[in-house]
């Protein structure tokens, strides 16, 4: 188990242990189903349980941790099936968002949108790639200006992308990733808000699959 703790400024010892488990679950450290015993991450980190303790409730509200009773907490594990649901949910509400956000893009918005696809397109770290991808996304759907739209969003991006960071970094699917984020934007610029949507589903329901596929064989082992 690969963990250490992030320098993030002023986050306190919680946020620090949460931000470490958060990395190593999207960077496959910690693998679906396996036990997190407060007692191992505590002695290294080198901080009392309490943190521990409030780190593994945040992450359990972020759809990343079962914390059960009188057993402990263990890396969530959903199956194909919640994965697919969840996708479905995620079309819906971005699809909204976008539509939201459409009609209020501007050449800045959309060169910010732009900026996060160059460096999206040049990157190959997977939790690099996972976080630019999320920035991606957000900018095309701010001008919205929707906050609890957004808080939607994320949370079901936190909890579909358990898998989805490391299985982006295949070749093969990092180029249509890319190549699908490229099509979206330029419909974006084009004004053209059903191709844009029509491209933004097919996009999330291929990453869909591709994580239920990961989830489905993970649970197969």
């Amino acid at each position: 188990m690969s963990l250490r703790l992030s320098n993030r400024s002023f986050a306190s010892a919680a946020d620090q242990v949460a931000d470490a488990l958060r990395l190593a679950i999207f960077r496959g450290d910690l693998s679906p189903g396996q036990a997190i015993p407060q007692e191992e991450i505590a002695e290294r980190f080198g901080v009392s349980r309490i943190p521990v303790r409030d780190a593994m409730n945040q992450l359990q509200g972020e759809g990343l941790l079962n914390v059960i009773a009188s057993k402990g907490s263990f890396v969530a594990n959903p199956s194909p099936e919640e994965i697919h649901e969840t996708y479905e949910i995620r079309i819906l509400l971005e699809l909204e968002a976008l539509r939201l956000a459409f009609r209020r893009h501007n050449s800045e918005t959309l060169n910010l949108a732009e900026r996060y696809l160059r460096a999206f397109e040049l990157e190959t770290d997977p939790t690099r790639l996972g976080q630019l991808d999320r920035e991606f996304h957000g900018a095309l759907y701010a001008p919205a200006d929707r906050k609890q739209l957004f808080a939607l969003i994320n949370s079901l991006r936190t909890v579909s992308n358990q898998n989805y960071y490391r299985e982006m970094s295949m070749p093969s699917h990092l180029q249509q990733c890319r190549a699908a984020h490229r099509k979206i934007l330029e419909n974006c610029r084009k004004k053209k808000l059903q191709e844009a949507k029509h491209l933004l589903r097919c996009h999330l329901l291929g990453a869909g699959s591709l994580v239920a596929r990961a989830a489905g064989k993970q649970r197969s082992k």
